[in-house]
């Protein structure tokens, strides 16, 4: 019996390739705080290995929802390879149809005004001296692609800082956060921001503050002592810190905070 057809047969079989499974999507953003106009944001999304249908989506909080998809306007879509197609599928949902590949997507949040000294801590806002930005307020995701890495890179006006628990990357203020969960959850406190820090265990704690026109002067030596104190009352009653650092986040003329 002639076994040699088998034989190239089986070889054939087990060194053939398997098929190769699809490039995951990644995202790059870019936050953009306009001087001339801080009614709001631009937001860019750079969209890799994306299909040619999938949906974006903006958060909305389990506990509390500000609806911030009602002042998403210019929303747009590019690719170097044909249209880009953008439809409202539901209040917070868009559909996109493209060529699949590379597709950048532009909008623009519009941040509602809240009248003076009742401004909300959480909710993304801006002054001439800075505001609040990122959170559920600001980004659109791709479905599907929640727990893939994100980067973000924030433009500001000249002397503005920017301070957030996010990882920091190897560019000006461009940071990193491993999944869409971390990133709106990682708010961004912007502009004239003043900063002292205290350690812990060798662990660094942030105390960063924003002030207002109409602030009222006070000891920023006790301010933060006293914060320093609660961090460590804190650290005592869990045994442990379970961060590389921490960023206390204030800013004047707002109520509200977590």
């Amino acid at each position: 019996m002639n076994s040699r057809p088998l034989s190239i047969a089986l070889c054939l079989a087990l060194t053939a390739r398997a098929p190769s499974s699809p490039s995951p999507i990644t995202v790059d953003y870019t936050v953009r705080v306009d001087p001339g106009d801080l009614s709001g944001i631009a937001v860019e999304m750079q969209i890799r290995n994306a299909p040619a249908r999938f949906h974006v989506a903006m958060v909305t909080h389990t506990e509390y929802d500000d609806q911030y998809w009602r002042y998403l306007t210019e929303f747009r879509g590019e690719s170097g390879h044909g249209i880009v197609q953008i439809a409202r599928e539901d209040s917070s949902l868009w559909r996109v149809a493209a060529p699949a590949g590379l597709i950048t997507l532009r909008y623009r949040v519009r941040f509602p005004t809240a009248p003076p000294m009742q401004q909300a801590s959480w909710k993304a806002h801006l002054t001439p001296a800075g505001g609040l930005l990122g959170g559920p307020h600001s980004f659109l995701y791709v479905v599907g692609a929640e727990r893939s890495p994100v980067r973000v890179t924030v433009v500001l006006p000249d002397g503005w800082r920017i301070v957030t628990g996010l990882d920091t990357a190897d560019a000006p203020r461009t940071f990193t956060a491993p999944n869409v969960e971390t990133l709106v959850d990682s708010p961004m406190l912007v502009g004239l921001v003043r900063s002292w820090r205290f350690d812990v265990g060798g662990v660094p704690h942030q105390v960063s503050y924003l002030g207002h026109a109409n602030g009222t002067a006070f000891d920023t030596t006790l301010f933060v002592g006293n914060v320093e104190r609660l961090a460590r009352e804190a650290i005592a009653m869990f045994g442990r810190m379970p961060y590389r650092n921490f960023q206390f986040l204030f800013e004047d003329g707002t109520y509200g905070g977590l």
